[in-house]
């Protein structure tokens, strides 16, 4: 809840302000920070000029450097260029008052980074953004690496000189690949103006343009589900492994800003299909779909889901065969997708013909697949089951029970089915000790984009 965390923010400045500046600059940085983190633009800029300030006032002349550089992001951000490069200007002054060399060579670096990203010239954006990469490489500051990579990269597709720009994309992977340990669980943004995904995706275009379908497919696959591979002690690598199965297909999305790329995986190879559709235009259609499924309005579902079909499936029909089982591997922006419930154009849905798995990257999947099972009995299952409905909010689920008990029949004396007045600390016991987790019920879905969860129980618990 975006707005009340503001008014908490508003409520704690308020308190801060009543003691020492030190404290408040800290709060007032990291207010500044989060509303660009969440893109809230004006709201970071109200929050720099209150910092620049109290830097003013208080003769921090490194302070009012980083937020001068910092603002002038923010002023780029919102298409005020004569802004930005006054404040560009402003922080270059400042930073010759700076007597420490290690401090100004730092500044000196920042102010080649913002001078970098604010150029119309590709030509002076390689030359201050590589002077930016030679500092951070050698004095520690490596976070700031990816985004200057990536824009550097950029710049040098800019006057066509590809092989630098790979050598970028991939330097800048591999910088977010070695950082990510030490980024907060969930937290895939390491600048407050990109994320990993541009590089990704800027790694799969320009491998694409290429012609290099097999790379393109490993940089989709190294973006994808790297917490997960780590927990199982595997890595990014797709082996040979993955086409041992002769009866399966994997098909992977990566929407793109105006393209959807579909790489089709099996024992014959990698294949690549591109289509020119819109990141937003796939959104839409997808929530579309979603609100006539919690609408219960089916003629609208039958349009949505014969929709994405078109744009997702049938570009790749041909790989379809029915004896085929269809992993499909969706990127953040399908990730909500019911893929078997979509409309080919005979009229049927897509698991009348074949059998769907979705998996988050086809390498998770592989090393799943690598421990065999032959009977499902001796694995231990945990079936939890929801309320059929919360008063006021929630449509019946009328075939819980019955859905609980076939899948409990499966697994025989294995399954525990958890009590509906299970508490927090029994679900993780028995969580813990499950192979698998079989839940029926109702999710919380915020439309802000934050973590969801399940509800388990009639009252307001949710185990997220």
């Amino acid at each position: 809840d975006r707005r009340s965390a503001w008014s908490h923010r508003v409520i704690a400045l308020q308190e801060l302000g009543k003691t020492d500046d030190t404290r408040l600059q800290v709060a007032v940085q990291a207010a500044a920070r989060g509303a660009a983190l969440d893109g809230d633009w004006h709201v970071s800029l109200s929050f720099l000029d209150l910092m620049l300030a109290m830097a003013m006032r208080g003769g921090d002349d490194l302070l009012e450097v980083e937020t001068l550089l910092f603002r002038a992001r923010v002023h780029d951000q919102l298409s005020n260029l004569a802004r930005a490069r006054a404040d560009l200007d402003a922080a270059t002054k400042t930073i010759g008052r700076l007597h420490d060399p290690d401090t100004r060579a730092r500044a000196d670096a920042d102010r080649a980074t913002v001078s970098g990203f604010l150029s119309a010239s590709p030509v002076k954006v390689v030359s201050e953004l590589t002077h930016a990469i030679d500092f951070h490489r050698t004095k520690g500051r490596r976070m700031f690496l990816p985004e200057i990579y990536l824009e550097r990269g950029r710049a040098y597709l800019a006057f066509g000189d590809q092989d630098r720009a790979e050598e970028d994309f991939e330097s800048g992977i591999r910088e977010v690949e070695n950082q990510r340990q030490s980024i907060g669980a969930g937290d895939e943004r390491w600048g407050a103006f990109a994320s990993s995904s541009h590089l990704f995706e800027e790694a799969v275009s320009l491998a694409l343009t290429r012609g290099r379908r097999d790379a393109a497919f490993q940089y989709s696959e190294r973006a994808r589900a790297r917490d997960v591979l780590d927990s199982m002690g595997s890595s990014w690598t797709v082996s040979s492994k993955l086409s041992a199965a002769a009866n399966t297909v994997f098909i992977e999305y990566v929407s793109l800003p105006s393209t959807l790329v579909i790489f089709v995986f099996d024992g014959d190879g990698v294949r690549a299909v591109q289509r020119p559709v819109t990141r937003a235009a796939l959104a839409q259609e997808a929530e579309r779909l979603a609100d006539s499924a919690v609408a219960r309005d089916a003629a609208q579902f039958r349009r949505s889901s014969a929709i994405l079909y078109a744009r997702l499936f049938a570009p790749v029909a041909d790989e379809m065969d029915d004896d085929r089982t269809i992993v499909v591997v969706p990127d953040a922006t399908l990730s909500a997708v019911p893929f078997a419930a979509l409309l080919d154009p005979d009229g049927h849905y897509v698991v009348e013909k074949h059998a769907v798995v979705v998996a988050p990257s086809a390498s998770v999947y592989t090393r799943l697949q690598s421990r065999r099972q032959t009977d499902a009995r001796g694995l231990r299952l945990l079936v939890i089951s929801g309320p059929g409905r919360r008063a006021g909010e929630l449509a019946s689920l009328g075939a819980t029970w019955r859905e609980n008990q076939a899948v409990a029949a499966a697994y025989g004396r294995d399954a525990i089915v958890a009590p509906a007045t299970e508490d927090r600390v029994s679900f993780d016991a028995n969580a813990a000790s499950a192979d698998i987790i079989h839940f029926s019920g109702h999710a919380d879905a915020p439309e802000d984009d934050t973590e969801g969860a399940l509800v388990t129980s009639g009252e307001s618990e949710m185990f997220g």
